[in-house]
């Protein structure tokens, strides 16, 4: 699975979140948002946004995003 570093995020809890992502990938459908996205998956916008790298909140229709999934240990 291809993990994309963030290139935004700084400070220690990020780079946690951020070495910490794996999931599924999904591809933004017209009318999503990262918001809409986050809640369909039960994450949240923040850690897609990390875990894609994403300088905003915008997704755009077409986009593939690793959507981050919360394993339980």
């Amino acid at each position: 699975m291809l993990v994309v570093a963030p290139t935004s995020a700084s400070g220690n809890d990020a780079d946690q979140l951020a070495r910490s992502c794996h999931g599924v990938y999904h591809t933004v459908r017209g009318g999503q948002t990262i918001y809409s996205i986050a809640g369909a998956y039960s994450t949240s916008a923040y850690r897609i946004r990390l875990c894609n790298g994403l300088a905003a909140y915008s997704v755009y229709s077409g986009q593939t995003l690793l959507i981050p999934i919360y394993r339980s240990r």
